[in-house]
């Protein structure tokens, strides 16, 4: 899997935009990716994605020989529950990505989702 994050170390505003633009490209990008595939006569690849926007820990982790700049915390644990819901060629964002969207994107709201470590259901759109 892949984990990208936007406004770490330094915020400049728009992570949600900048989060859900970069999804949406690389679903579309993929699409051309597997186009190529069939035509060459492999199998196509899918991906879900899942989006989630917060407070995170964010640092160097491990030793010396490899270091590795990271971040942890319940918006990260979130954000991979929200991908493993997403459907393959699906973009889910959590509540707070889509308020912080506003008028900048289409989607619709999804059932809400019962994810592991929560008590009460996550609200989560597909984009």
């Amino acid at each position: 899997g892949i984990m990208a994050f936007w406004g770490i170390p330094f915020q400049h505003g728009n992570s949600a935009k900048k989060g859900t633009t970069a999804a949406l490209l690389m679903q579309t990008a993929m699409c051309g990716f597997n186009s190529e595939q069939v035509h060459g006569g492999r199998p196509p690849l899918y991906m879900g994605i899942g989006l989630n926007g917060g407070p995170v820990v964010a640092g160097n982790v491990g030793a010396t020989e490899r270091m590795e700049y990271t971040v942890l915390g319940n918006t990260v644990n979130t954000a991979q529950r929200i991908e493993s819901a997403a459907n393959r060629d699906q973009v889910l964002v959590s509540e707070n990505i889509w308020t912080e969207l506003g008028e900048c994107g289409y989607g619709f709201r999804m059932p809400p989702l019962k994810v592991k470590n929560k008590a009460a259901l996550l609200n989560v759109f597909s984009v």
